[in-house]
């Protein structure tokens, strides 16, 4: 007896599909994990917008050295907008020594001269110091 061959090729199919379903894996994808971060939130002293062409650098510094801060991590933002303005930056914790002193700051330039700038930067992280800060910038001169 034969079979007729649109019903080999239906068998044929539901058996591939059958199999496929079968290797599929019942566990999740890892997620990747999580880095820290420190968030908060950054002010001109005013609510107010920077022109367009502003541009935001948030920083996480060590603040252990003395000829001057070495940048951690940094964010730009093009156009931060409105202020004030909440942000969140993430670290690598292989990056800290917490025997040293880090901190937060943040700047404002416009065709690359600072506008508003940090009187000092926040401490964060370590000895006991917080992940979340508020900055207050002043204007340049």
């Amino acid at each position: 007896m034969r079979t007729a061959p649109c019903i080999q090729i239906a068998l044929l199919s539901v058996a591939m599909i059958a199999m496929a379903a079968g290797c599929r894996s019942s566990s999740k994808t890892p997620e990747a994990p999580r880095l820290p971060s420190i968030n908060g939130t950054i002010s001109l002293g005013v609510t107010t917008s920077v022109p367009e062409t502003a541009v935001l650098a948030v920083r996480l510094v060590d603040l252990g050295r003395s000829d001057s801060a070495r940048v951690v991590v940094e964010q730009i933002v093009s156009k931060p907008g409105q202020f004030p303005f909440k942000f969140r930056i993430y670290y690598n914790t292989s990056s800290i020594d917490f025997s040293r002193d880090y901190g937060i700051e943040a700047l404002v330039t416009e065709s690359g001269r600072p506008v508003w700038i940090p009187s000092q930067p926040a401490p964060v992280l370590t000895k006991g110091r917080p992940q979340v800060v508020d900055l207050m910038l002043q204007r340049a001169r």
